[in-house]
């Protein structure tokens, strides 16, 4: 019964404005640009030392680094890994036909396709999972080769297609951590 299950929007346009809200907070400090070099625990609360030789303390130290968390790393927090054996072809792409604001996804014996809305009517992002080997073949054909293999693997539904940016390949890896809290 609603009328949308999600949005697709841009990480560049989620990071600035979450960087505006949290500048325009009073609640907030921003420390940036800033790493850890040191984190311990004491009885009842954190403690870090940041590569500039700056002390913070806290109750909670939450870390929200990323796949490859330096703070989860130095928790002994240990992860569970599994290569899904595809890698992901991203990349925009301008349509002859508007998206109309929906998600679409071909799936294939050798990968899956998804066009996902951009905020013109026009645009997609493109996801597309194949075997490593394909995915690099992809990233480096010409733009209108590039574009005729789309067309046949999305079957022209939007019409046309033309890549309008660079194409940026990455391996499809799920990451669990085994515990989502520590000392």
């Amino acid at each position: 019964g609603h009328t949308h299950l999600g949005h697709i929007i841009e990480n560049v346009v989620i990071q600035k404005a979450l960087w505006q809200k949290a500048a325009a907070s009073p609640d907030i400090t921003l420390l940036a640009p800033a790493k850890l070099k040191q984190a311990v625990r004491g009885e009842n609360e954190a403690f870090v030392t940041l590569d500039d030789d700056r002390m913070l303390s806290g109750r909670l130290l939450v870390g929200a680094d990323g796949a490859h968390s330096w703070l989860r790393h130095h928790a002994d927090i240990p992860l569970t890994f599994r290569d899904y054996g595809h890698h992901a072809l991203v990349a925009t792409i301008r349509t002859d036909e508007p998206h109309n604001d929906c998600a679409r996804q071909v799936f294939h014996s050798d990968g899956i396709l998804a066009f996902l809305p951009l905020w013109q009517p026009d645009l997609c992002s493109i996801v597309w999972s194949l075997a490593p080997e394909k995915a690099e073949q992809m990233k480096y054909l010409d733009e209108a080769q590039f574009n005729y293999q789309l067309a046949i693997a999305f079957d022209s539904r939007l019409g046309r297609c033309n890549v309008e940016s660079e194409r940026e390949v990455f391996p499809l890896t799920a990451r669990y951590a085994r515990s989502f809290a520590a000392h």
